[in-house]
């Protein structure tokens, strides 16, 4: 059988077309239930996978054939697997709110199910409370506060404090959100909680947000080492413009700059930091400047240059 015996030629042709704006809504993607409510029947759901017309994504989950396989597709393919309730989670989450350190590829949710097929990395909670989720089309999806939650329990203390910045970058009523979700008594002694509830807890409520991912990173290296915490975004006015440092110690006049091209968003503002830098030691401040190489294969080096500076 090629198809459904039963029904008109035109019912057919309905059929197909439901079919093809579904796929077309959904990615190229199906379930089961969703192609049984149209009015296919098992057999042809079964000789349409047979001739290769659909394939599998997951169990009762269907990919017309010629649609590309992406992580944004695994994503709704799981979706519609876990079915009512279930809601994209934890690093898919971060990653389809872009947020910084927090990698894209992996196929999270927080679904009802029990077992997960291979692809799906599956998590349940009986915390999960209607408002901490919401539609980014096709998605449903925990928003950023939960998803911050969430990511304590799978990401990196370093990652996670990548992505707790760019949180605030985007909305500076956030960390109050935070304050308060923290507060309230079932998040209390949770490990997956502990994580954020430190990033939080030992941040300075009045001090700027870390202006890059890179950032973030040297700044953890500068306070594991010992050193005093620097400030950050210090304002200095230069000839009636007003010019904000990286890090700072503003009372013996130190700078402590991140360069790097990528991160500086181009050749244009690269330049910018450089004339920025000449015009600080113009006014007796002591620059240095530390590369994404510092970073990752000379952190020591990094440490050194700053304590000796500090004189320390």
């Amino acid at each position: 059988m090629d198809d459904d015996a039963d029904g008109s030629e035109s019912t057919k042709r309905e059929r197909e077309d439901a079919l093809r704006q579904l796929a077309a809504r959904q990615q190229g993607l199906m379930s089961r239930k969703q192609v049984s409510a149209i009015g296919i029947k098992p057999d042809a759901i079964a000789y349409r996978l047979k001739s290769g017309a659909w394939q599998l994504a997951y169990p009762n989950v269907y990919r017309m054939a010629g649609t590309a396989p992406t992580w944004e597709g695994d994503l709704l393919a799981a979706q519609l697997w876990g079915g009512p309730g279930t809601v994209i989670s934890h690093e898919s989450a971060g990653a389809l709110f872009g947020l910084d350190g927090v990698p894209q590829g992996v196929v999270a949710i927080t679904s009802r199910r029990s077992v997960a097929p291979e692809g799906i990395t599956l998590h349940r909670s009986g915390n999960l409370r209607r408002w901490e989720h919401g539609l980014l089309h096709p998605f449903n999806v925990t928003g950023i506060v939960r998803t911050l939650f969430d990511l304590g329990s799978v990401l990196a203390p370093a990652q996670l404090a990548v992505a707790f910045e760019d949180a605030l970058r985007r909305d500076d009523e956030r960390f109050e959100l935070l304050r308060r979700r923290l507060d309230q008594s079932g998040l209390r002694g949770r490990p997956a909680v502990q994580a954020l509830a430190q990033l939080v807890h030992s941040r300075d409520p009045g001090a700027a947000v870390a202006g890059s991912a890179p950032e973030v990173f040297l700044e953890r290296l500068i306070v594991s080492a010992g050193l005093p915490p620097p400030v950050r975004q210090f304002e200095v006015k230069i000839g009636g413009k007003t010019y904000r440092i990286d890090f700072s110690y503003p009372s013996i006049k130190l700078a402590i700059e991140f360069d790097g091209f990528t991160w500086h968003w181009g050749r244009k503002k690269w330049r910018y930091d450089l004339a920025r830098s000449n015009q600080l030691m113009l006014l007796g401040w002591r620059v240095l400047h530390v590369t994404w190489d510092d970073l990752v294969n000379h952190p020591d080096k990094v440490v050194a240059q700053i304590r000796e500076a500090l004189g320390m």
